[in-house]
Order: structure tokens, then sequence, then C-alpha cells
């Protein structure tokens, strides 16, 4: 069979020549210009490509290779072709290598040398095996499209798939000799299409077997990272992959070769003693505190017997964030082990700048947790000199609060407070208990969301009098009722929003529930020594999370929630939106409103964008609890952007009718439970409960207000020659339509009652006089 088909060639005048192949051997190709001759059509591609200067034709192709040069339209299903496009057509220069090694060893050795000074990879496409030789084929690793899977079990990388969505130019063909073992390599070095980023680069061979050499040591992770990072650049384009590789990335590998970085003894004990002696060792030891079972407590532990067991750690990471966000609030969490441990986890936390718990410190003991919290406050002072919060968060008992004061002193006491998040476990514990009906447990959770959220103590007294009034009122609530009273009310002053001192008392645990679940309440983590090590690891793991954060780009779990978001919004109608002013926006849904507002508050460039908006995720902020860009911020952005949120060929979705402007529509909090359903679900807009009474008493509160409010103004703008503000007439115009919708209300009502109302005389004559 003759091995070369006819290809037709553009010649420079326009006529048309072939290359015929030599028939008899089967394997020689004569070029249609001169009389050479090669023995592969790839040879003879380049001979014309270079001394004659034609650009072949290449024949249809579903996989089309095109030239991304302006507005250049070239396409082929070859590479050489698209890299003799490029050098004749747009003058690029094409990096030809040919190199010979002695080894396979060697040439994958200068494989990670060029990985690491151009900031490229090549990966295997093929191997194929001749009668002499293996042939060995590599492309650019960025080169492809990245075709997403329809059911896609882990999430995507931070950073993106590396494919950049093109062919690259750059190849590399390695022929192994089967006798000699001599490599021999040709290939082009440019690449084509994407830029060079690190962070889409694997870890090279030399560093993961210097890894490997030292996790088979024995030397802890911290030590690894300090030796294969090496000092960070300080220039950005200095950064190698070695900089980001991470405690998770030696823990991959330490799992790949089946190396157990924890367990240093069969035995647990004598484990935890060589693990806490090694990390006591380090230079920035975790290790505050350590005290065996067995061994007699010190003159400075006074509340310890010899068989109690404790063990306080507190990474530098820990101890900075303590001082950073430590002087608002902090909580004390303490959790019995499950699956028959006799070990207490007691964790103290502060409110990152997302609003989440974050571990500082970390006290495992076997003592009583009187003792044992007591210690543990000791342990912190001693590496923490000055440590004053105005709020100290804690579950129900009381115990967390007393030994503060006695470790930290009464002078600057914290205000002490019952941790949302404990509260509100307890009752959801109690509905479960007492109330029998899920439709009506939901809408109580509902009423004491509400309740909680109250900042004015006389609108919380009014919504807690007649939701104490409406559980009691009926049959299968009388019992929560009056368990709310006895437990709850007379301490309202501990938990309830309105009674807050402190200018964010609050925490969001959720995240940190989640992570006990998964690293402390499991069998896999009932050995000490790896519970201790899973801690420390984890803690660091999150801690750089934020700060390679700029370089890899936000969380996967953040872009989806935000692209989750962002489909939702766009099924929000227009007519829902209304611009206040420039820089704000109300979003109807349902019964409830939400104010949207640009706050501006990434300075500089920022990668947490949404894709779609392409506007950066912290540029707005929403009244609801979403602590990620919600679908009330897109579905703002989008109409201010299109006009509209939806497009016209998409169905209208079934809404709640839209009260009329003579309605009242109250703003009401919803409690943050889980960013996932938050994103699909909206609150339940209407209670089974009777909560007229309660609504009625809020009405009456904010008219309150209103009229006092009012009425300083009146007498200040009558009896004072005071300056009007610049948006005075905006200003006359929203008191005018409130007074209307009062007015037409009290119309409405008052033909219905036999009420006298008093007659006032709000005339600027009567004032006046």
């Amino acid at each position: 069979m003759i091995q070369g088909m006819l290809e037709p060639i553009r010649l420079p005048e326009g006529q048309v020549a072939v290359d015929v192949p030599d028939i008899p051997g089967g394997r020689v190709y004569t070029c249609a210009y001169c009389t050479k001759q090669f023995s592969t059509s790839g040879n003879l591609s380049k001979h014309r490509r270079k001394v004659h200067k034609v650009i072949g034709q290449s024949s249809v192709s579903t996989k089309e290779l095109k030239c991304l040069e302006g507005e250049c339209t070239f396409s082929t299903n070859r590479r050489d072709d698209l890299r003799d496009h490029l050098t004749i057509a747009h003058t690029m220069e094409m990096i030809d290598v040919r190199e010979k090694f002695s080894s396979m060893a060697e040439f994958r050795q200068w494989l990670d040398d060029l990985s690491v000074d151009e900031k490229s990879q090549f990966t295997t496409r093929s191997c194929s095996a001749e009668r002499r030789a293996r042939v060995h084929r590599y492309l650019c690793n960025r080169s492809g499209v990245s075709v997403p899977k329809q059911e896609r079990q882990r999430r995507i990388k931070s950073q993106g798939s590396c494919k950049a969505g093109n062919c690259c130019t750059a190849y590399l063909t390695a022929r192994e000799m089967l006798v000699t073992g001599v490599v021999t390599v040709s290939g082009c070095l440019t690449h084509y299409g994407h830029d060079k980023d690190v962070e889409h680069l694997r870890i090279s061979s030399s560093d993961r077997n210097s890894i490997i050499t030292y996790l088979q040591s024995g030397l802890p992770v911290d030590k690894i990272l300090e030796s294969v990072r090496g000092e960070y650049p300080t220039r950005a384009e200095d950064l190698r992959r070695c900089h980001l590789i991470t405690a998770a990335d030696i823990r991959n590998i330490a799992n790949a070769e089946g190396i157990r970085l924890w367990r240093l003894h069969d035995d647990e004990t004598e484990s935890v003693k060589k693990l806490v002696h090694r990390l006591d060792d380090s230079e920035q030891s975790p290790i505050l505190l350590f005290k065996p079972c067995g061994v007699p407590p010190g003159p400075d532990l006074p509340r310890l017997i010899d068989d109690d067991f404790i063990l306080v750690m507190q990474t530098p990471e820990q101890r900075d964030q303590l001082l950073t966000f430590g002087a608002e609030v902090i909580c004390v969490h303490a959790v019995p082990g499950a699956h028959s441990c006799k070990y207490t986890l007691i964790t103290l936390l502060v409110s990152n700048a997302a609003g989440d718990g974050a571990p500082v410190a970390w006290c495992l003991t076997t003592a009583d947790i009187t003792s044992s919290v007591f210690t543990f406050y000791q342990a912190i002072a001693q590496n923490v000199a000055i440590l004053q919060p105005r709020c100290l968060l804690s579950d129900d008992s009381k115990l967390y609060y007393t030994a503060w004061l006695e470790v930290f002193g009464t002078e600057h006491a914290p205000q002490r407070r019952l941790c949302e998040w404990h509260v509100k476990k307890v009752w959801n514990e109690q509905l479960a208990f007492l109330v029998p009906t899920q439709s009506t447990r939901e809408h109580i959770k509902k009423a004491l969301d509400v309740l909680y959220q109250q900042t004015s103590r006389d609108a919380f007294q009014m919504l807690m009098n007649g939701l104490l009034r409406e559980l009691k009122g009926e049959r299968g609530t009388v019992a929560f009722g009056n368990y709310l009273e006895t437990n709850f009310v007379s301490r309202a002053e501990l938990w309830a929003n309105c009674y807050v001192t402190s200018v964010n008392a609050t925490m969001n645990l959720d995240t940190f529930d989640r992570f006990l679940r998964h690293y402390f309440l499991t069998k896999a983590n009932k050995r000490v020594d790896k519970l201790v090590y899973t801690l420390l690891t984890a803690s660091k793991a999150k801690h750089l999370e934020s700060v390679l954060e700029p370089v890899k780009g936000p969380l996967t779990k953040e872009k989806a929630l935000v692209t989750q978001a962002h489909q939702n919004g766009m099924l929000i109608p227009s007519d829902c939106i209304v611009q206040v002013d420039s820089e704000k926006w109300t979003v109807r849904c349902g019964s409830l409103a939400y104010e949207v507002t640009c706050v501006n508050g990434c300075q500089g460039k920022c990668r947490r964008l949404c894709e779609q908006c392409n506007v950066c995720v912290h540029k707005f902020a929403c009244s609801c609890p979403s602590r990620y860009m919600c679908k009330h911020i897109h579905a703002c952005i989008m109409k201010s952007i299109y006009g509209a949120t939806r497009e016209e060929t998409v169905d209208e979705p079934t809404v709640e009718p839209m009260p009329t402007t003579e309605e009242i529509l109250i703003i009401e909090p919803v409690t943050e439970h889980m960013q996932e359903e938050l994103v699909e679900e909206e609150p339940v807009a209407n209670f089974e409960l009777d909560m007229s009474s309660t609504r009625r008493m809020e009405l009456i509160q904010v008219l309150q207000e209103l009229n006092e409010a009012s009425a300083n103004v009146w007498e200040l703008l009558c009896s004072t020659d005071v300056q009007l503000p610049g948006n005075v007439d905006e200003q006359i115009g929203r008191l005018r339509v409130s007074a209307e919708d009062l007015r037409s209300f009290h119309a409405r009502n008052a033909a219905a009652t036999s009420i006298t109302y008093m007659d006032h005389d709000y005339t600027f004559g009567a004032l006046t006089s």
C-alpha cells in the first residue's frame, strides 16, 4: 500500500504541484520544488517551510487549531501547519531543540530543569514501541480544551483548569534506544496561546523525591516546607512552583508512599510523648503546656491531679490571629469526645474577617472541666500578655466566665453572653422533643429568629410577650412556651441582641462545627497522636489558604455558591428591585425586603469575581445573612447593567403578589444555618401561628418613634434658622408618600371602628402660638 498520499501544494505563482512518494520503497518522499528526498512526510514539511517558504494545506477536520493573532482566520488540524503559519505569516520565531542524553533518567532531569526555568511543563501524550527504539511523545500541559464532566464528584481546582482552551505549539519527541538506552530528543520549545503561570505546574520529580526522603527521615512537615520552599522571592515574577507547595501536598505524597506522619510508636502514650517532644523542639513550638497521665503536677498546676492528662497548643499563626481579632469577641467551646473517647476538646475561637469562628488555641484534656478551663486560660495568659475582649461567648455554663475573671482579672471584664450557635442548638433540640409537627417547628424557629435579631429592647419585650402568648395558646406548643419562659425570658440580657454592648458580638460556628465533626468526632481520629497532628496541620492549612488565595484564586466552594446565586438572581423579577439612589437598592422577595448597598470594599485588583457579572464580591453588601455574594446583589447588578434580570425567553417564575404602597412591608432578619441552603431557599414568609398581635405591637413602636422624631424636627425648624439638607426635595417627597400611606390606612379602617380619636391641631399657627 502506498504510504504517502497526494498532497496539494500552494506554489508562489498559483500553480499546483504534488509530492509523489517513491512507490517501490514506499518510504521515500520527493520534494515538488527540488529533487531532494525524505523518509517521512514531516521532514518534507519542514523542508518546504524552511527552504521554499511554502505553507502546507490541511485536510478538513472537526478539531481545528486556530491562529489567535488579531483578525487572522487561519485554521488547521496539524500542529506543524500552525507552526509554519506563525513563522511565515506572523514572523514568529519557533525555537527548535535537538538534544541527546545517555539515559532516560538524565532526560527526565533535563525536563525538570526546563520546567523550573521556563515555568512550563510537558506531559506524556503517547508512547509507541518500534523495532529498535521506544518513542515518547510529549505536549505542553496547557494545550487543549477542558471538557467538564456531566457528573463530576470532585470540585474544580481553585485556580481552574490548566487547559488554556487552544493548541500550544510546544512539543517534544524522545526516542529511547532499546539496546544502548541513549535518548534522542527533538521538538519545539516555543509556547503559544497561554501565559507561563506557576499555579498550573505540577510538583517536579526532584522536589517530590526530596519530600519523600525528608518524610522517611522523620522530619516534621513545617521543616520539610521550609527546606523545599526555600526563601520566598521579593518579586512576583520570580515565584516558582516549589514556593506553592503546601502541607496538604506533603500529606498527599506521604499517603501515596504509605508513610505515616503521626504514629511514632505503636503504643499510643509513647507516640504522643514523642510527637509532643518533636513539636516542642521546633523553632516555633505550638506546645504551650503538656502534662501526661501519671506524672505529678507541678506547683504551677495546682488544680490537676496525677491521673489528669492535658495538652494545650497554639501555633504562631493562631497567636497572631488572637492578637488581631481578640479585642472584640472571644468564644470558648468545649466538646466531649465521641465513640467512648475519654478526652474533651476545649477550643478558643475568634471571629475572623469573614465572621466565621476561627480556632486560635486547643486544649485536649481528661481532667474535670472546671480545672481544665482554668489551666487552659493560664497557658494562654502566659503566651499572650494582654487579652481584653469586649465580649466572651460560651454555652450555658458560668464556669467559663468565672475562670476568665480569675485568670485575667476583673479590671477589664468582658460582657458575658451565650453563644448564638449554642442557644439555637438548644432551642432546636427542645423543639424536636416538645413540638410534634415539623411545619410548626419551622414557623417557631422563624419567630425565634426574628425575636433574636431585635435591636430595640422595647420591641423585643413586646415581641417576646406576644410570642409566649401565642405559644401557650396552642395545645401543641404550650410545653415549649413554658420551657422558653422558664429558661430564657428571665435571662434575656445574656442572649438577646438588644442587650449587646459590643459592636460585633456574633460568631458563625457552623463551619467550625463541621470541622469538629470531621476531625474530632470521628473514629478515624480516635488515637490522640493522630488527633494532635490533624488539628495542627488543619490549622496551618486554613491559615495558608488566606496567604495563597491571591495567587491561586478564591475557594472553589465559594465560586460555586456565587455562580449558583447569580443564576437564582436572574430569576428575581425586575419590578421587585427598586433603586433608592445611585448606590442603594431594595430587593423584595415574597413579603421580605433586603437592602443592597455599594460599599467598594475591595481596593486594588481582586481575583474573587463573579465571572458572569465581572464584579468583585466585595463591592456590594446585602442585609441578608449570606456571607457570599448573594442573589439579591446579582439581581441589582444585572438590572443596573442590562435593565432587566431575565432573558425574554425565560418563563416567568411563580411569585407571590406584591404588596401595594398602602401595605406595611416588614424587613425581617433571617438566621444563617448553612450558606448552601441560603443560595436556594427563601425563608418562609407567613406564620401558621397568629403573629398579628406581634406585628401590631411592632408597628405601634415604629409609629411612636416616628412621632417623637417628627415633633423634635418640627420644633427645631420652627424655632431656629437651621440649614436644610441638600436633598431636602427628595426627603419631602418621601415624607409625603409615607403620610399618604398612613392616611389611606387610617381611612380604610377607622370607619369600621367606634373609637373616638383625639383632635390634634398640627397647623403652623397652632405650633407657633
